[in-house]
């Protein structure tokens, strides 16, 4: 048997990022019952499906306070388990750890209700206006080895 050495979540920086901002690679905070079929298939599909997600940087007030918005691959807004678009703000040259709450459907109950997943990334340095980062699956093959370090 083979064991999954690689997160399942991965960041990059948009291409055409103009500004300093950097990154740490994506952490999924939130665990599975694996004695639980419906919520470990009903995490596993909102993870799927929601990916690819990008975080898009807003303007930056003169206290340095910049605003970020979590959009998916047809440029909507992702919802959290409220229906409230996932946004925030960071501080520009601090080291600012950024907590996604992404909704989806939760099955376990009846009638199905809705829960979010989370996922944690810090931002640091200052990202201009428009700047991105990409949030997706990470591939398969992939040899970043996070979920085998995270059990040593």
């Amino acid at each position: 048997k083979e064991m999954a050495a690689a997160a399942p979540l991965t960041a990059t920086a948009g291409a055409s990022n103009s500004g300093t901002g950097g990154f740490t690679q994506p952490v999924l905070n939130t665990k599975s019952d694996i004695y639980n079929s419906v919520q470990t298939s009903d995490l596993r599909n909102a993870i799927k499906d929601s990916a690819p997600m990008k975080l898009v940087m807003g303007a930056v007030s003169s206290t340095g306070v910049q605003s970020y918005t979590l959009i998916n691959a047809s440029g909507a807004p992702v919802l959290d388990q409220n229906g409230s678009a996932v946004s925030g703000t960071i501080i520009q040259g601090q080291s600012n750890a950024v907590k996604l709450s992404i909704g989806y459907t939760d099955n376990t109950t009846t009638p199905a209700g809705k829960t979010a997943f989370e996922v944690q990334m810090t931002l640091s340095g200052s990202p201009l206006v428009n700047d991105t980062f990409s949030i997706g699956l990470t591939g398969a093959g992939s040899s970043d080895n996070r979920n085998a370090l995270a059990v040593v």
